[in-house]
């Protein structure tokens, strides 16, 4: 049984997307890379680069927040509970059914959360689709001589980037859910102490992957804290 290295691997790649798009909304949209400069002769640029801030913004404000104070507190704290859990029994101590359905049934909380941040993110990405849509149709030939300046095709890329980190959310959020709670019922029913069961589950692979899915988390709120 690989539950918690499941669990584990997927929520790693579910924040790792959440930590790409709140660092290029915090700071790539709306804002004009440093070696570029706004085109003299195309003022449209600057409504643009106001569009990109206001999804930016709206993303942060609505979800990334969110994400902050309430989602990574929260999945920290699960992962202090399972790796705490996965050295108490590594070093001979005795895990109670209790502990062990009560840490499950956090981790199911955490679960259904990001499902919902999930959820949200790709309702979000429509708009940017939209946007992506309009800018790339205002393209215009590249001319010799512009490199420095900002263009159509960069506001383009830039969106594109949102759009293919928001494209890696392949996470089955209702698979994971599924998971812990079938490791509830499993756990639920088991007559003899749950350590047999976390030793199975929890291999040494997994443990790192708690100690990664921490430091995505601890990223999350250090670039909140930036913006």
């Amino acid at each position: 049984m690989e539950t918690l290295n499941q669990i584990g691997g997927n929520l790693n790649r579910g924040i790792s997307v959440f930590y790409e798009i709140i660092y290029l909304c915090t700071y790539s949209l709306g804002y004009l890379p440093v070696e570029k400069q706004l085109p003299p002769d195309d003022t449209g640029l600057v409504d643009v680069l106001h569009e990109e801030r206001k999804l930016g913004s709206l993303w942060i404000v609505q979800d990334a927040v969110n994400i902050r104070d309430r989602l990574a507190p929260k999945l920290k704290k699960v992962c202090g509970e399972f790796k705490g859990a996965h050295r108490m029994v590594q070093a001979g101590g005795t895990l109670t059914k209790e502990n062990a359905l009560q840490y499950f049934a956090n981790l199911g909380d955490v679960i259904r959360a990001f499902s919902t941040q999930s959820q949200r993110l790709t309702s979000w990405t429509r708009q940017v689709e939209l946007f992506h849509s309009k800018v790339q149709a205002k393209e215009k030939p590249f001319i010799p001589g512009r490199e420095g300046y900002y263009s159509y095709q960069d506001a383009a890329d830039k969106l594109g980037r949102v759009l293919e980190e928001a494209g890696k959310m392949n996470v089955s959020w209702a698979g994971l859910a599924r998971l812990a709670e079938d490791t509830v019922k499993e756990l639920e029913k088991a007559e003899s102490s749950p350590n047999l069961i976390v030793k199975e589950m929890f291999l040494q692979a997994a443990a790192k992957q708690w100690e990664d899915i921490v430091k995505i988390a601890a990223s999350i709120t250090d670039i909140m804290k930036m913006s």
